[in-house]
């Protein structure tokens, strides 16, 4: 019996450098990643813009005029109109959700993650296609100095609702915006 646990001692001892490199390994991996994330999250950008995100898809619209004009679906919340995108495709929407751009890209959705600046999740959005009028910018919250260039706020939006297809999310054309 003294034999086996004299060779388990030995094994370990042997194996104590491996052991010890895999948890550095590790470390790294985790603190990259980490960095990684801070990076993403901490990105800043330019104001709303309407540069197409998937340029196969159709246009934006003309300028928004700050008085939304109803559908004929009355209002949705974002997760109604996409789920109902299909139904929906090529018709003239109103959602009322939060709005959230990093400058980047514009997103209405109806989830809000509790973090500051507020992040949402991509595939609970309809992706925003259209200048946001700077009347209505300035009516909604903005990360302040040393954040990532964020801006979010509830909204309502009527728009051309365009449905997405494999991994592209939903698109609702911009026609007119209002605070809600």
């Amino acid at each position: 019996m003294s034999e086996h646990l004299e060779h388990l001692e030995h094994l370990e001892h042997r194996h104590a450098p491996l052991q010890a490199a895999r948890s550095h390994l590790r470390a790294v991996v985790v603190a990259g990643t980490m960095l990684l994330v801070l990076a993403a999250c901490s990105a800043a950008g330019g104001r709303p813009s309407a540069t197409p995100l998937f340029p196969d898809q159709p246009g934006p619209s003309s300028s928004a005029v700050a008085t939304p004009r109803p559908s004929a679906t009355g209002t949705l919340s974002a997760s109604e109109a996409i789920a109902r995108q299909l139904e929906l495709d090529g018709q003239r929407v109103t959602v009322a959700s939060g709005y959230w751009s990093d400058g980047s890209i514009q997103l209405l959705s109806d989830v809000m993650m509790e973090s500051y600046p507020p992040q949402v999740p991509r595939d609970q959005s309809l992706i925003l296609r259209g200048k946001v009028p700077a009347t209505i910018l300035a009516q909604l919250e903005h990360a302040g100095p040393g954040y990532a260039d964020v801006t979010w706020g509830q909204v309502t939006v009527t728009g051309i609702l365009h449905a997405g297809a494999a991994r592209v999310p939903p698109i609702l054309e911009l026609e007119t915006i209002g605070i809600s």
